[in-house]
């Protein structure tokens, strides 16, 4: 799966189910373990790496970015996959307390 912000930072997630155990809260396990692998995943988003990565003066040149407007770009983007990741963690939290109350 890529997930993708505004200014089209991707990140690659790769989510893996087979150890989820089966039962009547399987829904939500498989929910809480990729929102978990997702948001880890886009936290780790580091704008300053994926400059270094990308930047080049041809890409520049095609894409019309000077250093700094691209830079920004991705700092945007960084800012975003964190606010989006909070989200999810948010998320899970709510999911493991409904689990949890199932189990009382």
């Amino acid at each position: 799966m890529i997930v993708e912000a505004p200014n089209h930072a991707s990140v690659t997630i790769d989510i893996y189910l087979n150890d989820i155990d089966k039962g009547g809260k399987e829904n939500k396990k498989v929910k809480i373990a990729m929102l978990n692998e997702i948001a880890d995943k886009i936290k780790c988003f580091d704008a300053d790496d994926e400059f270094d990565e990308i930047w080049s003066y041809e890409f520049g040149k095609h894409n019309n970015f000077r250093p700094s407007q691209f830079l920004r770009m991705l700092l945007e983007d960084e800012d975003y996959f964190d606010q989006c990741s909070e989200k999810m963690y948010q998320e899970v939290e709510k999911l493991e307390y409904e689990i949890w109350e199932q189990e009382e």
